[in-house]
C-alpha cells in the first residue's frame, strides 16, 4: 500500500489510501465522524503514525518469478506481520443492512463495506455455529480419492488398502456403484449418497456399507427434484421398507451357468481345503495338487485363487 499512488505504480498490486476519487480508507474515515474536508490531513497524520513513529507499516519488496522484485510496486509497504497480534473474541458483529460479519466493533458502529450505511449488531455465539465447531478439533480435514471402474484394478485394490489402514492418507471414497457389492472396506462410519438409489436393495447394499464394524454409522441421502427422488423423499418408508427381489440371471445364458457351476465347485472343494475338513492331510495335498493342474497359470494367480473365500 501506498498514502498516494505513483503514476508507474500498478494498481491492482498497490493501494492507496487517497486518490483522486474516494477510497475505501477515505470512506471508513468519514463513516467514523471525520469531517470530509479534513479526511486527506487526517489520513496524512494518521500514515505518519503508522510508519515513522509506531513501525507498523514498513516498507517492502514485492517479488514475482525467481525472486524478482514486481514492476509498479517501488517503494511500496506493508503491515509488518511481526508486529500483529491475536487476541480472542465471542460473537461477531454483524451489518444490519448488508450483513457483512466484523470480528469487531468499529468507531461508531459504522459497517465497513463499500458505501453502506448499516449499522453493526452483536450476535452472540450460536450451538449450530458449525464454524465453531470446527475449531474445537471435533473434524478432520477431508482426503478424498475416486473409486470407480475408470480406476485400473490394481490401483483400487491399493486404494481400498490405504482406506482401511490405519494411517489418514485417505479418509473418502467417492464411489460409483463398484463399492456396492462384494467388498470390504472397513470400519466405515458413514454414507452419504447423491441421489435416490434406484431399487430398496441398491440402497440397502450402499447403506450397509458402514457401520460394519462399530454397529452405529450415520446414511445421508440426498433426493434431488425428480421424479423418482420426490416419492421416497415425502414418504422415505417406502423405500427402506421395500421389497428385495431375489437375484436371478438367464439360465439360457450357458456362459453364466458355467460361470456359476464352477463358483460352486470351487466353494466346495475350498471347505474340502480347509485344515478342519473332513480330508486327511494327505487328502488335502493332492486337492490342492488337482487345483493346481485344473488351474495352471502364474504363482500369483495359484495363490490369490486358495485363499479365496466364498461370500
Amino acid at each position: 500500500m501506498k498514502l498516494q499512488r505513483d503514476p508507474s505504480d500498478t494498481a491492482g498490486r498497490v493501494s492507496q489510501w487517497l486518490g483522486a476519487r474516494q477510497t475505501s480508507v477515505s470512506q471508513a474515515a468519514q463513516k467514523w465522524g471525520v469531517n470530509p474536508n479534513d479526511v486527506p490531513r487526517f489520513l496524512q497524520e494518521l500514515w505518519q503514525t503508522l510508519t515513522d513513529e509506531l513501525h507498523l507499516i514498513v516498507p517492502a519488496v514485492l517479488t514475482g518469478f525467481r525472486d524478482r522484485p514486481l514492476p509498479g510496486t517501488t517503494n511500496a509497504r506493508q503491515i509488518d506481520a511481526d508486529q500483529l497480534r491475536l487476541r480472542a473474541s465471542t460473537g461477531i458483529w454483524r451489518c444490519q443492512a448488508c450483513r457483512r460479519a466484523h470480528s469487531r466493533p468499529t468507531p461508531r458502529l459504522t459497517c465497513l463495506a463499500w458505501r453502506c450505511n448499516g449499522t453493526l449488531e452483536l450476535e452472540t455465539e450460536g450451538p449450530d455455529n458449525y464454524d465453531l465447531i470446527m475449531l474445537d478439533g471435533r473434524f478432520d480435514m477431508i482426503r478424498p480419492r475416486e473409486h470407480s471402474a475408470q480406476i485400473p484394478a490394481v490401483d483400487r485394490e491399493e486404494l481400498e488398502r490405504a482406506f482401511k489402514g490405519d494411517g489418514d492418507r485417505i479418509n473418502t471414497l467417492v464411489c460409483t456403484p463398484t463399492l456396492e457389492l462384494g467388498v470390504d472396506i472397513g470400519a466405515l462410519d458413514s454414507v452419504l449418497m447423491r441421489n435416490v438409489p434406484p431399487l430398496p436393495s441398491n440402497y440397502w447394499q450402499r447403506a450397509g456399507r458402514a457401520g460394519r464394524r462399530h454397529r452405529m454409522a450415520l446414511i445421508l441421502t440426498y433426493a434431488r427434484a425428480h421424479s423418482h427422488d420426490r416419492p421416497y423423499f415425502n414418504d422415505p418408508l417406502k423405500l427402506l421398507s421395500g421389497e428385495i427381489a431375489p437375484p436371478s440371471f438367464n439360465l439360457r445364458n450357458d456362459v453364466m451357468v458355467r460361470k456359476h457351476v464352477h463358483a460352486i465347485v470351487l466353494t466346495g472343494l475350498h471347505k474340502l481345503s480347509r485344515p478342519n475338513s473332513e480330508l486327511t492331510n494327505a487328502e488335502q495335498i493332492e486337492l490342492v495338487e488337482v487345483l493346481r493342474r485344473c488351474f495352471p497359470g502364474s504363482a500369483r494367480e495359484f495363490v490369490k485363487l486358495v485363499k479365496w473365500r466364498p461370500l
